[in-house]
């Protein structure tokens, strides 16, 4: 199986939001966000084949970056998972991926960097962070599990 971890592209910052009174679910993708996450969706359909699902927060900028990357592999499953919400605890996402196949999982940092150390060597520790539009391949012989992952390539920053 494989996961490709996404971090949400370019979003209204958090003190933008702060003086127009939006809650931070509600911060939406830049128009740079939408442009990043246009570009990295055709590169990323190129590189990775079709997933089933693609598990995003509920976040909107999250909601929205899954949705443009729903658009490059149409028959994957858009899936809503409260797991993603900041703060990401591994047993819960795995719960939540159930037996999903190949998947997509678009969240957040700092919460994406420590979810990927913790499949790939068991700590949640960070040992890369993703900027924004920022990817990385994992995969996994069958189901993924703590500290079974193999990173097989990251792309840190928009694409």
């Amino acid at each position: 199986m494989k996961l490709l971890v996404v971090r949400h592209a370019d979003a209204m910052s958090a003190a933008d939001a702060l003086r127009s009174n939006t809650d931070d679910f509600d911060r939406p993708l830049t128009p740079k966000g939408v442009r990043q996450i246009h570009e990295a969706s055709e590169r990323l359909a190129r590189m990775v084949q079709a997933p089933k699902r693609i598990f995003h927060s509920p976040l909107l900028r999250a909601v929205q970056t899954a949705e443009v990357l729903g658009e490059a592999w149409p028959g994957a499953e858009l899936v809503l998972c409260d797991a993603l919400i900041p703060p990401v605890v591994g047993a819960r996402i795995l719960e939540a991926l159930g037996d999903s196949g190949d998947t997509v999982l678009v969240g957040h940092e700092p919460e994406l960097g420590k979810l990927a150390a913790w499949l790939m060597t068991g700590v949640a520790e960070p040992l890369f962070s993703f900027e924004k539009g920022g990817a990385a391949l994992i995969s996994f012989s069958g189901q993924p599990r703590q500290g079974a992952g193999k990173l097989r390539w990251l792309l840190p920053d928009a694409i």
